[in-house]
């Protein structure tokens, strides 16, 4: 069972409220770095430009990681592995290989 200081989440459920709240924080994320960085293009200009609701010091550290080489190439690696893809993953709780499979028996 979760910690039961703030939450009560039945065992059941536990798998479910972690993986809803990863995708929500990698959207949120991802939603973030692209309404800012599209809007100001350089370091300079976003930490200027900080949105309130996030402190200082947590902002300025995510513009470091934003800006920095690790994540550059993480970024440029994932583009990459993006457009080498031959199938699209569209087939809901299907993993590709399923579906994969699924097209060589059909």
């Amino acid at each position: 069972m979760m910690n039961q200081k703030k939450f009560s989440i039945p065992t059941r459920g536990e798998a479910y409220v972690i993986k809803s709240t990863r995708k929500k924080w990698k959207d949120y994320k991802y939603d973030l770095k692209n309404v800012y960085t599209t809007k100001y293009k350089t370091k300079d200009a976003l930490l200027r430009n900080r949105p309130s609701h996030i402190p200082r010091d947590q902002w300025t550290g995510l513009l470091s990681y934003w800006f920095s080489d690790k994540a550059k190439k993480r970024t440029q690696a994932n583009r990459n592995n993006r457009s080498n893809q031959k199938m699209p993953h569209i087939g809901w709780s299907k993993s590709i290989a399923a579906l994969m499979d699924e097209k060589v028996t059909v």
